[in-house]
C-alpha cells in the first residue's frame, strides 16, 4: 500500500482545480440584462425601393410638351391675306370660279354700280354649309369677261395669320396692321388698312356720334367689334 506525503497530495489537488477551471471557461453564454430583454441586434441593411406612382420625377426629366397652337389661327381654307380668301384669289376669272366651286355651293346674283350690272356669287363653306357665305363681287364686261375684284367675308372662321377676323376688336386690327382711314362704303363703315389691302367693317352701334367723314382712326373705340372683312384690288 502506497502512502503519499502531504506535499504530494497538495500538488494533486491544485492540478485538479486547474482542470475544472479550464473546462468552465470554454462554455460561452449570451448575457441577459436585468429586464430579461435580448440585447440589441443590428437590423438588416435597408434597400432602395421603387418610387411610387405619385412620386415626383427625378430632376432633369423633360415635361410633357404643351401645344402652342393658337386656337384663333385658321387653316389654309379659311386664311385671309392681302390677295385671297382661302382658295379664292382676287382677279380670278368667272369661268375659273365656276370650275373651282361646285354648283351646289354657289348661288349667282347681280349688283349694279354706276349703271353697270355685275355678277355676284354667294359661296357656302365646304365644312360648315350653314355658316354665313362669302360674297364674290365681279368686275369687267361681257366682252372681256368678269373677274373677282372684291371678296366680302362675314364668317368668323376666316381669319388672318395673326388671328384677326370677324368678331375681333378693332383695336387688334389697328395695332397689327395700322388703319389709314375710316370710310363709309356700300358695305358699311369700314376701317381701311392699306398695308394689307383689307378693310374692316365696323359695328356702328358702338361708335361715337360723329359723321363718318369726321372720324379718325383714333376716334374709334378699341373694343369696337369687327363684323365683316373686305379684301379687294
Amino acid at each position: 500500500m502506497f502512502y503519499f506525503s502531504a506535499s504530494a497530495r497538495a500538488a494533486a489537488l491544485l492540478l485538479a482545480l486547474t482542470a475544472v477551471s479550464a473546462c468552465d471557461s470554454s462554455t460561452t453564454q449570451t448575457p441577459v440584462d436585468s429586464g430579461g430583454e435580448q440585447p440589441f441586434q443590428p437590423s438588416a441593411p435597408l434597400t432602395a425601393s421603387a418610387p411610387s406612382a405619385t412620386s415626383p420625377p427625378p430632376p432633369g426629366t423633360p415635361e410633357k410638351p404643351v401645344s402652342a397652337a393658337n386656337p384663333t389661327t385658321p387653316d389654309s381654307l379659311h386664311l385671309l391675306s392681302s390677295d385671297r380668301v382661302g382658295r379664292l384669289r382676287l382677279n380670278t376669272s368667272e369661268q375659273a370660279v365656276l370650275r373651282l366651286i361646285p354648283a351646289r355651293r354657289r348661288r349667282k346674283s347681280t349688283r349694279t354700280a354706276e349703271g353697270i350690272t355685275y355678277p355676284v356669287y354667294e359661296v357656302t363653306d365646304a365644312q360648315q354649309p350653314t355658316a354665313p357665305p362669302i360674297l364674290l363681287e365681279m368686275n369687267g364686261n361681257e366682252q372681256d369677261g368678269f373677274r373677282i375684284w372684291r371678296i366680302r367675308v362675314t364668317d368668323p372662321q376666316y381669319r388672318t395669320a395673326d388671328g384677326i377676323g370677324v368678331g375681333s376688336p378693332y383695336g387688334a386690327a389697328r395695332q397689327q396692321y395700322g388703319i389709314t382711314t375710316i370710310e363709309k362704303t356700300d358695305a358699311g363703315l369700314v376701317a381701311v388698312s392699306d398695308a394689307v389691302k383689307m378693310s374692316w367693317v365696323l359695328d356702328e352701334q358702338s361708335l361715337p356720334p360723329k359723321r363718318p367723314s369726321q372720324l379718325r382712326p383714333t376716334d374709334v373705340p378699341t373694343a369696337t367689334r369687327i363684323i365683316g372683312v373686305l379684301v379687294s384690288r
